[in-house]
């Protein structure tokens, strides 16, 4: 079971997740491993919008961040959940054992000894409905790919307590409120934040208030010379 600070902390990863650049992938990557499935990091995904076809990790990052959006709704949250139980990587391996895989499946390693099949390809959707019905007839076969990974965790918390999802006002970053109070990701933002409110004040205000100092010191000082 894990700890109400281990839960925290995996809100906090997801918050970094949420914001995650493409950049700065390896750097998430060695640091957290493990919070999301590996595969999601290298496979192409199964369906896009757009012509170019984003990593797995890319379209459920969107999700996530539509999530966060809307402070988690329910329907949002079981699709994210369910995001890491589909299994991308039980389908790859069960392909690659006929040195055939499907383009949705393609990654740069596997490229080097399979053959990637374009998805006009009569093959291409047998291989998968090879694959998926294997892994239907073989629960244990697939039992040793099912995991429940922190992601999930986090995205159950962030559903029960939603007020812990934020957005910094300064910076803009996604970030999980450890008390309702919070309004900054850090104290760097919030230290940051009331110097430029107080440059920003003084610079409508500042010319009248140095009059208005002026003009209590010049009082002070007639009345101190009576």
């Amino acid at each position: 079971m894990r700890t109400t600070d281990s839960k925290f902390r995996d809100i906090q990863t997801l918050a970094e997740f949420a914001n995650l650049e493409s950049a700065n992938v390896d750097y998430f990557r060695n640091n957290k491993p493990g919070f999301v499935p590996d595969i999601w990091w290298t496979m192409p995904a199964f369906f896009s919008e757009t012509d170019k076809r984003p990593l797995v990790w890319q379209l459920h990052q969107q999700t996530l961040q539509e999530a966060w959006q809307a402070r988690f709704p329910l329907d949002k949250c079981v699709k994210l959940i369910g995001a890491g139980t589909f299994p991308y990587k039980a389908i790859q391996d069960l392909t690659a054992k006929q040195n055939i895989v499907a383009p949705e499946l393609a990654n740069a390693e596997f490229a080097k000894t399979t053959v990637v099949i374009p998805s006009t390809d009569p093959r291409y959707a047998e291989v998968l409905a090879l694959a998926t019905t294997t892994l239907e007839m073989d629960p244990a076969g697939l039992a040793k790919y099912e995991a429940v990974y922190p992601y999930m965790q986090a995205v159950m918390l962030l559903a029960t307590e939603s007020w812990r999802a934020r957005f910094c006002p300064f910076c803009g970053n996604r970030f999980a409120a450890d008390i309702p109070a919070r309004r900054f990701c850090s104290d760097k933002c919030f230290q940051e934040s009331r110097r430029r409110y107080g440059n920003a004040m003084w610079a409508k205000h500042g010319k009248e208030w140095r009059s208005s100092k002026k003009k209590s010191s010049t009082k002070r000082t007639k009345k101190g010379s009576k």
